[in-house]
């Protein structure tokens, strides 16, 4: 016959229906052949002589007399007479029972059920005592969940802690599994319950298994909770969110304590609906949801409930980097024998003592290896900036003392405050707010505050001359509002903290920027992060705006509006705002300058911006909580990872009406001086318009380092991937090296407005001494 005139499915069918029938065997078959019918099953069964034999009754038998007279040492020739007589005239083969296992074709000679017992918990006497083993060999234990479940329920029988285990999963086997899951791997493809109650047979095969193949749903839960008798206490270790829900419900109703364990920091729930029918499931996390709500909704709109049920934020760091890497450089959350081992033995300590009633509480506990072995002097290598200190109102009087002013008007106290104020109202790098007036000999002096602006992204002070330029640019505008010529001198010392000295005279006719409707935008410009659907703008705005940045001397706008141009920068943006959030310095300044995640940090500090200025949705907003631990952002970079936050900022570029650069002829402080003030023109404009301002500096908080500091506090990675991000902007904003960027943004059409960000108090910014 030739391959193919063989009908291989014909062949193939009776074997795969009786392998999936066989698939679902867990039970041994029990023979006690002083009984004439298990006699006659016996011999043929044994008949296949491929059936295995393991008999160690013999053995068995020594072990059971040895452990009846601990206090008296047998010799060998003692115990054989012993066993004799133990036997009573009964051959050695019939005594006791022969388990059968069909899926591993093995037979294997037993003791019978008391005398099995009696040897298999000698040893846990007096941790447990007799009375209490007795008690505990009449519970019922159930188990949701066969991944962890499996150990835990292994961990419960070979301690005997019940008579009978009911068990359900209804997945399968896969090779993945057998990370933590202790099996062969022949048994890949089979169900996971039957697997696990297998295991339990051949354990104990006197235990009663009762195993459930399917899913736990409203339709089989109470079965599982009741059927043949009422289980004395749940475990449960299942993933889905809503069945945990449900074996809640169904374990209040019963009055049946609950344990989970989570396999991270030995992490364990323990909630006793026995004593307390009232106590919030899930000690309160899951109490504004019911089953139906959370079966109905998607994975995604889960999360935020799982987020709750495992506390997050309380994970180990490893546990937060899996959270971040998920769909990136992993499918699934991971999960590690040693702590599914570890949660097994938590597990079934805890049902030991709560089905002896020896432990009456419920709560969230700890048994975390990490913190318990662990390094003790282990050095703190947390980055931590070297930050200056505040400069002193005499520092700033003596640098001015030898600063000559061309001012003899003598401005009020109260007006050179409203001009101070205005100042104050321009934008900085992360609101840090880089200013310190001071009023003297009838001239404004402009510090730069080094001690707020030290950040990695103030590459060489030139974000700080940016916004310090702005600054400058509103006292500008407020003094010409105000009827006042200004005359402005740029590092007039040779102490580089003073910035501008600037005087002030009447007004005397010229054409003031006042008049072009850019003061009362001082105070309602902000930053606009929203992510709205894209809408075109009219080149005839662009072209407005770009005059207005324009207005400053050898300033230049460039902008693009094509979509393909605006997804390219947009994966710039993310791939440099990821570098920020990876990097030691960079990390800290976003987390601890920049982000305020309460109101009470907001208002105490008076610098940085709220969590809520950002606009992120909850799984966005969750995930800069986790990566906000150093901890976390040091193991991300040990593998390059992070990955996702690769494309965060590629919606809002791809949103954007258009994407701009502003950009003086050269990389000198005074150029970035005059750029700030051209940037602040622009936006000012761009608020008069009623068009979004957004800047998306993490390029140009980078790119300098490349540039003009080969590389500086980058690690070699970081380098080689800004060197090619460098080359792709050069291809969407033409130009060369030597000119100063001063900044990127975008900008599109809002849907509302908001005030702008939170201020220091003028007392921090300002001091008026003209004496």
């Amino acid at each position: 016959m030739k391959m193919h005139d063989i009908n291989f499915a014909g062949l193939l069918k009776p074997i795969l229906e009786r392998s999936t029938r066989d698939n679902l065997i867990f039970e041994p078959l029990l023979f006690r052949l002083n009984q004439a019918n298990d006699r006659e099953a016996f011999i043929n069964l044994l008949k296949d002589e491929n059936i295995k034999i393991t008999d160690t009754i013999y053995n068995q038998l020594c072990e059971l007399i040895s452990s009846r007279s601990p206090f008296k040492k047998l010799n060998e020739e003692e115990l054989k007479k012993a066993v004799n007589v133990h036997l009573n005239d009964v051959q050695l083969h019939e005594y006791g029972v022969w388990a059968f296992y069909p899926w591993k074709n093995r037979v294997v000679h037993l003791l019978g059920k008391e005398e099995f017992l009696e040897v298999i918990t000698n040893r846990n006497k007096q941790k447990i005592t007799e009375p209490e083993q007795k008690i505990l060999l009449k519970k019922k234990i159930g188990i949701i969940g066969m991944s962890v479940g499996q150990s835990i329920a292994s961990a419960l029988v070979i301690e005997n802690l019940c008579s009978e285990i009911r068990i359900a999963d209804f997945d399968t086997l896969e090779l993945s599994n057998c990370n933590r899951i202790r099996t062969e791997l022949e048994n890949l493809g089979l169900s996971k319950a039957v697997i696990a109650a297998r295991e339990i047979s051949e354990i104990n095969p006197f235990i009663k298994v009762v195993c459930y193949t399917e899913a736990i749903n409203e339709y089989n839960i109470d079965s599982f909770f009741n059927k043949d008798g009422k289980i004395d206490l749940l475990i449960e270790e299942c993933d889905t969110i809503e069945t945990k829900l449900l074996a809640r419900v169904a374990a209040r109703e019963n009055r049946t304590p609950l344990i989970m364990e989570t396999n991270d920091r030995g992490m364990i729930d323990i909630e006793r609906y026995d004593l307390n029918k009232d106590y919030p499931y899930l000690h309160g996390l899951l109490n504004d949801v019911t089953y139906e709500q959370l079966k109905n909704l998607t994975s995604q709109q889960k999360i935020s409930y799982i987020l709750k049920i495992v506390g997050a934020l309380t994970t180990s760091t490893r546990a937060k980097v899996s959270f971040l890497e998920l769909g990136q450089t992993i499918s699934n959350f991971p999960q590690l024998a040693s702590y599914v081992f570890l949660g097994s033995g938590l597990c079934a300590d805890t049902a030991r003592r709560i089905l002896l009633n020896q432990f009456k509480s419920s709560g969230r506990f700890y048994v975390d290896l990490e913190e318990i072995i662990s390094d003790k002097n282990i050095a703190d290598n947390s980055f931590k900036p070297h930050l200056s200190s505040p400069t002193r109102i005499d520092e700033m009087m003596g640098i001015a003392d030898h600063v000559t002013g061309n001012s003899s008007e003598k401005i009020p106290a109260k007006l050179a405050e409203e001009l101070v104020l205005c100042a104050a109202h321009a934008p900085s790098s992360g609101n840090d707010q880089p200013w310190r007036w001071l009023y003297r000999h009838n001239s404004f002096f402009l510090f730069h505050e080094t001690s707020r602006s030290y950040s990695f992204g103030d590459y060489k002070d030139r974000a700080s001359y940016t916004s310090l330029g702005a600054a400058i640019e509103n006292f500008v505008i407020a003094s010409g509002h105000k009827s006042y010529d200004t005359d402005v001198n740029y590092f007039p010392a040779t102490d580089k903290r003073l910035i501008a000295r600037i005087d002030l005279k009447q007004f005397t006719g010229k054409d003031h920027l006042s008049k072009k409707d850019l003061y009362k935008n001082i105070f309602t410009r902000y930053t606009n992060r929203k992510l709205l659907p894209r809408q075109k703008i009219a080149m005839e705005t662009l072209d407005i705006l770009k005059e207005a940045a324009e207005s400053v001397e050898s300033a230049n706008v460039h902008w693009i509006t094509d979509e393909s141009k605006l997804l390219s920068m947009g994966k710039i943006i993310s791939a440099c705002d990821r570098m920020r959030l990876l990097h030691p310095h960079g990390h800290y300044d976003f987390f601890n300058r920049e982000i305020r995640f309460s109101n009470e940090e907001l208002s105490s500090k008076c610098t940085g911006m709220s969590i809520e200025e950002l606009h992120l949705p909850a799984d966005a907003r969750f995930a800069l909580k986790l990566l906000s631990e150093q901890p976390v952002m040091h193991a991300l970079n040990s593998f390059n990872g992070a990955n996702v936050l690769r494309y965060v900022s590629v919606q809002s570029a791809v949103a954007a009406s258009a994407i701009g650069l502003i950009t003086m002829p050269d990389y000198s402080p005074t150029s970035f001086l005059a750029g700030g003030r051209a940037m602040q023109r622009q936006w000012l404009k761009a608020t008069a318009l009623s068009i979004a301002y957004h800047p998306m500096v993490g390029p140009l908080y980078f790119f300098p380092r490349i540039i003009f500091g080969n590389g500086e506090g980058l690690n070699d990675t970081m380098r080689t991937e800004l060197t090619e991000l460098r080359k792709e902007f050069l291809q969407i904003f033409p130009g060369d090296d030597t000119r100063g960027e001063i900044l990127l943004f975008r900008i599109f059409i809002p849907d509302d407005e908001k005030p702008s960000s939170i201020r220091l108090p003028l007392d921090d910014i300002f001091v008026y001494k003209n004496d």
